[in-house]
């Protein structure tokens, strides 16, 4: 993917988010380790502390530009992988603190630095890197689980340390957001962060092009913050509970499925770690093709076509439940639908870095990710499934669909201003 020269500093910050969710991929598959062992209490930490991360994402995004709270993630995110060798309890703790922050940050970043031709295709990250981090998780783990698990928990602690040593590096040479600076009345230091864009010198006498995109920048922040009032958040609740309800419904269904697998390969870890590396890679199949799509079809067309893959693929779970095929198809659908998953997870991310206005921003992004965390762990208490419940969450994907194709709009290459304005109708109709 080629990149402009404004963007490539921009871009570290993305590339410190990446290695952060790489860890919270392999926490994620070591939590499902502990839920098939029934250790719940466990296996909810990481996403409790995950809403605690992402609850400290508006306060650090306010305070500080957006690079010091991924330096702050990939901190934690070293000291979980040094501290996991002695207690894995606490390194859920760190993690999923830097998992939440991260979250918010590079939402929120992305939707203030990236260009709208390629915003879609470098906010999916978050999807990618999960995946990849749970493909790893399942490599490394069937060698060493079971006959030599302190070996095993200091492999994964020296990953966790190296992704976050990769971030910190990458957050430490990334520039500051000039949108901050001009939020925070500083715009000397907003025009120097503009100039390290550009790769030009810090001179008192700034290019006509530094000058240009300040004024461009400058008029967009004061358009956002002269309108934002009780009107405009009553836009960016619409735009939440649009989207909201396509995030958690995807966590619920992906999830359900995740659980049965889990109880299929109970018996074995070894045969449940190599399983789950075919989940972790078709959902990593399906964000590559995700991130091919989503800046060229658009994102409305591939979240109709992932609500609907998981639906038919939830319904034929369902109708086979129970039945002599039920392994099979307990073995075969999750895979099927992690694809899926993959392919339309990211569409919510996108639209949340989009939607939502200057001000209102980081905070509805932290809405919507505590609600998807409090989602999962509702379901981690309520892990019993049957046929009516797989064919009730199958159609609830379908409707998905339609509800979709009515409510949610078409937002590809188009600036944040417009974006916000066609989240505002109620409607949605064209592609």
């Amino acid at each position: 993917m080629s990149v402009p020269r404004f963007q490539e500093r921009q871009l570290r910050c993305v590339w410190a988010a990446f290695f952060i969710f790489i860890s919270g991929g392999m926490k994620m598959s070591q939590n499902a380790m502990k839920l098939l062992a029934n250790s719940e209490s466990f296996h909810s930490a990481w996403f409790y502390l995950a809403m605690v991360g992402s609850l400290l994402g508006p306060l650090f995004g306010t305070c500080v530009p957006y690079k010091y709270s991924y330096m702050i993630s990939s901190a934690f995110v070293i000291f979980g992988g040094i501290i996991s060798i002695t207690n894995i309890v606490t390194s859920d703790c760190l993690d999923g603190i830097a998992f939440g922050m991260t979250m918010v940050a590079t939402i929120a970043a992305g939707a203030e630095n990236l260009k709208a031709c390629y915003r879609g295709r470098v906010l999916s990250v978050e999807v990618i890197g999960v995946s990849i981090g749970m493909v790893i998780y399942c490599v490394v783990y069937p060698f060493y689980a079971e006959e030599n698990d302190i070996l095993w928990f200091k492999l994964f602690g020296y990953i966790s340390i190296g992704c976050g040593l990769a971030g910190l590096i990458c957050s430490f040479y990334a520039n500051n957001s000039p949108i901050h600076y001009i939020m925070n009345k500083a715009p000397t230091r907003a025009i120097h962060a503009i100039q390290k864009m550009y790769k030009e010198k810090r001179t008192r006498n700034p290019s006509q092009k530094v000058l240009a995109k300040f004024s461009e920048l400058d008029k967009y922040v004061r358009h956002e913050t002269s309108t934002f009032g009780l009107v405009p958040f009553g836009f960016d609740l619409l735009a939440g509970l649009k989207i909201g309800l396509i995030r958690i419904l995807v966590a619920i269904v992906t999830s359900s499925s995740f659980i049965v697998f889990f109880d299929a390969y109970s018996r074995n870890h070894k045969d449940f770690a190599i399983a789950t590396f075919f989940l972790g890679s078709a959902r990593l199949f399906g964000a590559l093709f995700f991130v091919f799509l989503i800046d060229w079809i658009g994102r409305k067309k591939i979240a109709m076509a992932s609500f609907f893959g998981l639906g038919i693929s939830i319904i034929v779970l369902g109708v086979l439940f129970g039945s002599r095929d039920e392994l099979m198809a307990v073995m075969v659908i999750p895979v099927v639908a992690q694809f899926f998953t993959g392919l339309g997870e990211g569409v919510s991310t996108v639209y949340m870095s989009e939607a939502f206005s200057l001000k209102g921003k980081t905070v509805m992004i932290c809405i919507l990710v505590d609600l998807e965390c409090a989602a999962l762990i509702v379901l981690n208490e309520y892990k019993y499934f049957n046929r009516i419940t797989f064919c009730i969450l199958g159609v609830s994907c379908l409707t998905a669909v339609a509800l979709i194709f009515v409510f949610l709009p078409e937002t590809k290459k188009t600036s944040l201003t417009e974006a916000r304005k066609r989240f505002s109708s109620v409607f949605c109709l064209k592609f």
